[in-house]
């Protein structure tokens, strides 16, 4: 079974991907490890990649900063390839949301 670190190494091999953030925005992370502190176990470390398993489904959320020199529409859609490929051995139907957060330009 694939884990998010795995993924995102995939992630950083593709083309006009400059970086991986966190899946979660601060501020969602933030109010998530309030719930989970006071829940038994817990708060968890913020994945770059988030890779939710359930009984019949897959859901990936990964976040990315691309290049200015490729389509970021071209990137989000080779990273989405990539998670599946990634996550091909999953029983179940994979479901992946990219978002581009932010687009470098060369100076």
């Amino acid at each position: 079974m694939k884990t998010p670190a795995d993924v995102r190494e995939a992630i950083l091999s593709i083309p006009g991907v400059v970086t991986v953030y966190a899946a979660r925005p601060l501020l969602r992370a933030m109010v998530g490890d309030v719930a989970a502190g006071l829940a038994p176990g817990g708060v968890e470390e913020p994945a770059d990649v988030e890779i939710k398993r359930r009984a019949d489904s897959t859901h990936v959320l990964v976040r990315i900063g691309s290049d200015s020199a490729f389509a970021s529409t071209a990137v989000a859609r080779a990273v989405a390839a990539v998670v599946r490929a990634e996550l091909a051995a999953e029983a179940h139907p994979v479901s992946v949301n990219v978002e581009v957060s932010s687009v470098r330009y060369a100076s």
